[in-house]
């Protein structure tokens, strides 16, 4: 189940409690969890246990355990109350300032159903032995939990830093159920925002007024001999929408492959969210021509005597394209196409193709949340322009460009191998030798968030 846990309350004991209470407990929570870090105050005595009690009292509460103690073989039985084993204060029978440690999951406490729970509780005792219990229990009540109360089964109580917490858990769907105030696209949450998204065309609908915050990518320019820019990228926060209105939506296919030497990748296609727009990457030149502009701009063809620039990017949406160089060898290296987040590389020397720009990360949460995006170091990134291709025969991929982070494809050497943007990332494709054709670029996508 996939859960989130918030913590509710802290106890910490000052020395002398004999009990703690975890009152006002509330009703907005799937399942409770409890920490416990716990010493007694009795000497002599290597355990004592550790009770539990809902709504003020301890009674209609039973279980059954199962329990070890060093290498021993463990036993069984039944006891009313029982959820953990707490060491005594004395050095003599228990490790000094050693704590035990118990985990106690009460599922479904606001049901009207009798309430379950079980507990895990684990200490040690001088290095010579430890002690492991194992407890399921059940309350027997109707009422929902609204107070949990922990003691000892001896009149003595916590020593000082005794620590218990508490626990809400909330299942995501529960969250999801209660939070979705708009129709249109995938919806998920990460229990701070709700988040539609869209890989394909469609319309974003508003139940109610909301504050949301939008991020278009336009779909990746092919490539060609040159890598292909990356769709541009735009997003916005805090947009006020309204109830009842769709809000149309298109998400922008990548470019078309260039025919290598003969001629350049296509633009990508423009993306949008209502009136939104985010331009689509610029194609990749062949080997005689520049980029084209675009949300990025394409990178430059090779060529053996001709120097070529790349195409400009979209000023707030993306960054130029790479160069190729003025060579007078007849490798062709070209340029890398342009990235959300930075510039593509210009081919250098007669030997190396220029790497596709790095896209943008800053929405890392947004693909986590929505699993999209190119996943790097655990950094989700869009955009990213395409690497540049190399050669004027197949002779492998050593010296062609690498792809920008966030789906830009790949440069290569061989004809016979492409490598395009990766699709709903906006990527730019890669580039390739002059005897083959390029890769065309990535599909974009359009995601949606507000608050849960």
């Amino acid at each position: 189940m996939n859960e989130t846990l918030t913590k509710l309350q802290t106890v910490t004991a000052v020395g002398g409690e004999t009990s703690v209470t975890f009152n006002n407990i509330p009703q907005n929570y799937t399942d409770l969890k409890i920490f416990a870090s716990v010493r007694g105050a009795r000497t002599g005595a290597p355990v004592d246990n550790l009770l539990i009690g809902f709504n003020g009292a301890y009674t209609n509460v039973t279980s059954i355990s199962v329990y070890g103690a060093g290498s021993g073989a463990a036993a069984s039985g039944t006891a009313a109350n029982w959820v953990g084993i707490v060491p005594s204060s004395d050095g003599s029978s228990s490790t000094a300032y050693t704590y035990s440690n118990t985990e106690i999951y009460i599922p479904n406490y606001t049901s009207s159903n009798y309430k379950n729970f079980y507990s895990d509780s684990v200490s040690e005792y001088n290095g010579t032995t430890s002690y492991t219990l194992f407890e399921a229990g059940l309350w027997s009540s109707n009422a929902a939990v609204t107070s949990i109360s922990l003691k000892l089964d001896v009149t003595l109580g916590f020593i000082q830093y005794s620590e218990f917490a508490l626990y809400g858990i909330k299942n995501t769907s529960t969250i999801l159920s209660n939070s979705i105030k708009a129709t249109g696209g995938f919806i998920t949450t990460d229990s701070s925002y709700v988040y539609h998204t869209f890989l394909s065309a469609g319309s974003f609908q508003p139940t109610t007024k909301l504050l949301a915050d939008v991020l278009v990518v336009a779909g990746g320019g092919g490539g060609s001999m040159g890598g292909g820019g990356a769709g541009g990228l735009v997003g916005l926060f805090n947009q006020s929408l309204t109830a009842g209105t769709s809000y149309p939506i298109q998400i922008g296919a990548g470019g078309s492959a260039g025919g290598s030497a003969s001629t350049s990748g296509g633009n990508g296609v423009n993306s949008y969210f209502g009136t939104t727009l985010a331009i689509g990457g610029g194609g990749a030149g062949h080997g005689d021509t520049s980029g084209n502009s675009g949300g990025s701009g394409g990178a430059a063809g090779g060529s053996g005597s001709t120097s070529y620039v790349g195409g400009a990017g979209t000023s707030g949406q993306g960054n130029n394209g790479g160069n190729n160089g003025n060579f007078t060898s007849a490798n062709f290296p070209g340029g890398g196409g342009g990235g959300a987040g930075g510039a593509g590389g210009s081919a250098t020397g007669n030997n190396s193709a220029g790497n596709g720009g790095i896209g943008s990360g800053a929405y890392s949460a947004w693909g986590l949340a929505t699993q999209t995006g190119q996943l790097v170091n655990g950094v989700r990134y869009y955009a990213g322009g395409g690497g540049g291709g190399f050669g004027n025969a197949d002779q492998g991929f050593e010296n062609a460009g690498y792809g920008g982070y966030g789906g830009g494809g790949n440069g290569s050497e061989d004809s016979s191998v492409n490598f395009p943007g990766t699709a709903n990332t906006g990527g730019g494709g890669g580039g390739t030798s002059s005897n083959g054709p390029g890769s065309a670029g990535g599909s974009g996508i359009v995601i949606v968030r507000y608050k849960a």
